[in-house]
């Protein structure tokens, strides 16, 4: 469940506070600033700013506003959908236009900031947007 803890951070402030993990490991599970998954990087992010986002990808997808994928701003969470399973598997923030995105990619094993891979960009379907203007 999420719970409130003060006001939203700011777009620049969650990705100032993301890309401090940038080049950091990926480990499935990870959420302790040491090695991390795609959604313990969200998870740890907002709980700095005193907000509790559930723990996996799958339930990220669903706080927040929903927001398409054309009006994608930084701050906002990428969603992304396995298009064989129907399952969200995967989240990040957006960091510029064009789908931008700071995110701990498994294929990868790092957290990077940067445009989406092929693969990545087909699996996008949506994102949430939980900010401050």
């Amino acid at each position: 469940a999420y719970v409130s803890g003060g006001p939203l951070p700011t777009a620049d402030q969650l990705i100032t506070a993301g890309r401090l993990f940038l080049g950091l490991m990926y480990l499935a599970g990870g959420a302790h600033g040491l090695m991390l998954d795609c959604s313990g990087l969200t998870h740890l992010i907002y709980r700095r700013f005193g907000h509790t986002l559930p723990r996996d990808a799958d339930d990220q997808a669903l706080v927040g506003e929903h927001v398409e994928v054309a009006d994608l701003a930084p701050g906002d969470l990428p969603v992304f959908q396995n298009d064989e399973t129907g399952d969200v598997y995967h989240v990040g923030i957006c960091t510029g236009p064009r789908q931008q995105t700071l995110h701990v990619s498994q294929p990868d094993w790092a957290c990077l900031d940067g445009t989406l891979t092929e693969i990545r960009q087909r699996h996008l379907i949506a994102g949430r947007r939980l900010r401050s203007a």
